[in-house]
């Protein structure tokens, strides 16, 4: 972040993304803790619901088992028309009066 615009922003952004995740976790499985979660430690066995880290590990592994040779973007169509072709166009002939035109 270079801009001191971006930098004044960047705590909403944090709390809107938390805010979303919550809320993601809120509608899918409400307040208690899932099956789908990973095990917690002993010292933390009583937690009723999932905290922000088993939020992120959770969204990790989803994000993961769509598929390791699946990419999440493609940037080749924007990769291939970024790079100038190889070989430069070819010229149309000039005309016949064209040189004089030139010249004068």
């Amino acid at each position: 972040m270079r801009s001191p615009l971006a930098v004044s922003r960047w705590p909403q952004l944090q709390v809107a993304a938390y805010s979303l995740l919550l809320l993601a976790s809120l509608l899918c499985s409400g307040f208690q803790r899932t099956a789908d979660y990973l095990p917690l430690p002993k010292w933390r066995r009583q937690a009723a619901r999932p905290s922000l880290q088993d939020l992120l590990n959770l969204l990790r592994q989803q994000i993961c088992a769509r598929g390791g040779d699946a990419p999440l973007a493609d940037f080749d169509d924007f990769a291939s028309a970024a790079t100038p072709p190889a070989v430069k166009a070819s010229k149309p002939p000039l005309a016949a009066e064209a040189p004089v035109t030139l010249a004068a």
